[in-house]
């Protein structure tokens, strides 16, 4: 049958072109606000955390200067405004849960909308009206320790000091010398009870550097254990690791070569010699006509490598499944995001290209993927990718029944409550034991409606 071509108007073809222009314009904008966000969350978390450093010097000063001039008749003022502060940032240097939850929120490399949501609450309700208020006492503090000192300065320069009698300055030498001795017996007090405490201090200083001191022995045998363990369960599933990242790759026109290298190592005065295991890539460079040999981080951008990292895991998983016949599920745990993907498709083709992998190695044995997400982007996508997923050059006879059922069939889609909105009624196991079922699993015939 003869189909006839379509010619599509000028005008059409233009607005197709400004349309796709359009949206790959939004997405570079998308991903660049996507980079700023994570620039300022990045910024602002540092700062909160400087701040509460920088408040924790000036509280440990205060501590120490408030020891140092407690016995200062003159100084009593200056006293009295440090230990108002002391009392000040003792609440917030000693609450211990919400510096945790500043630490916490600054170690996220790739923040999440939870994360900016929880970083805007924290600063719109307690940063700022806390800190406002602290940041206002240790200005006024500063300012008025300044002006006391600068008083009791004065007082011991005036004119009326160089009248005294020979009395008086005896009386002001004694009385210094009396403070330095109450002082001084206060120094061997302290230094009584601490030294019980330096005493254990460098019991255990002396027990970290003996630990150190044989660690420096043990790590080379233990790092030859660990390879020979690795040598051991790598050899028999090499190959099939070898040829499902090939598999993988050849769309790249790039070649995978695992070598092993050996590293020579000294352990119990013997050398011994380390078998560890090398990948690089291997492409042609067209400029110049020869083969050039990379590793994988050298080669790939940052989401491409951790693409390929998360193919050597898979790999590793699927040949242990193909090699001993261990079938466990594969969960992939919320680690994509969309503006790690060119487009919709991406991520939809990415994960085709999996589930081909396993139907291709292990035809016979059921495949069950659990995908975890938070981005609504990468949830839609995964559910084209199972909607439009056929096994490809993939004799029927040499799957399992489970394998021979249409993908979407198969599959539950569903997404997770907030523990806050649960159902109040509880569901229950076999067993009689009770349990929050937080999944709402979605019907097949509304996934269209999702996709929409």
């Amino acid at each position: 049958m003869i189909v006839p071509s379509v010619k599509i108007p000028k005008k059409i073809k233009r607005k197709l072109k400004k349309n796709v222009q359009d949206r790959v314009t939004q997405l570079q904008q998308s991903q660049e606000l996507d980079e700023l966000l994570k620039q300022q969350y990045k910024t602002v978390t540092d700062l909160l955390s400087g701040f509460y450093k920088q408040s924790q010097v000036l509280y440990e000063q205060i501590n120490i200067e408030r020891a140092e001039i407690a016995s200062y008749e003159e100084l009593s003022s200056v006293f009295q405004k440090e230990e108002q502060l002391y009392m000040v940032l003792s609440l917030r240097i000693n609450d211990e849960e919400l510096i945790e939850h500043i630490d916490n929120l600054r170690s996220k490399q790739v923040p999440s909308y939870q994360d900016y949501e929880a970083l805007h609450k924290l600063i719109a309700q307690d940063i700022i009206k806390s800190n406002d208020t602290t940041i206002n006492n240790i200005n006024i503090f500063i300012k008025e320790r300044k002006e006391a000192l600068e008083q009791a300065i004065r007082g011991l320069t005036t004119d009326d000091n160089k009248e005294l009698t020979t009395t008086q300055k005896i009386a002001l030498v004694e009385s210094e010398i009396k403070r330095l001795i109450e002082q001084l017996e206060t120094t061997k007090k302290r230094i009584s009870e601490l030294n019980p405490q330096i005493e254990k201090l460098q019991k255990e200083v002396t027990l970290v550097k003996r630990i150190k001191s044989e660690l420096e022995g043990f790590i080379p045998l233990f790092d030859n254990e660990v390879n020979e363990l690795i040598n051991t369960a790598f050899d028999p599933i090499q190959e099939i690791v070898e040829t499902i990242l090939k598999d993988y790759l050849k769309e790249e026109n790039l070649r995978l070569v695992i070598t092993k290298k050996e590293k020579k190592v000294i352990i119990e005065e013997q050398e011994v010699i380390n078998n560890i295991i090398v990948a690089n890539l291997e492409y042609l460079d067209h400029e110049i006509g020869e083969i050039k040999t990379v590793t994988p981080d050298m080669y790939f951008n940052t989401f491409r490598y951790k693409l390929f990292c998360l193919m050597v895991s898979l790999s590793l998983a699927l040949a242990t499944r193909k090699e001993h016949k261990i079938n466990l599920p594969l969960i992939i745990d919320d680690i994509f995001f969309a503006s790690d993907f060119i487009s919709k498709n991406s991520f939809a083709e990415f994960l085709q290209k999996v589930i081909q992998l396993f139907y291709k190695q292990t035809p016979d044995m059921p495949l069950q993927i659990i995908l975890f997400t938070h981005d609504d982007l990468i949830f839609r996508s995964a559910i084209d990718a199972v909607d439009n997923f056929s096994p490809e050059n993939q004799e029927e006879e040499d799957l399992c029944d489970d394998n021979k059922r249409p993908l979407i069939e198969k599959t539950i889609i569903g997404r997770f409550f907030d523990p806050k909105d649960k159902d109040p009624n509880t569901s229950m196991f076999d067993s009689g034991e009770e349990y929050w079922n937080l999944l709402y699993c979605i019907p097949k015939n509304v996934n269209q409606l999702i996709k929409a």
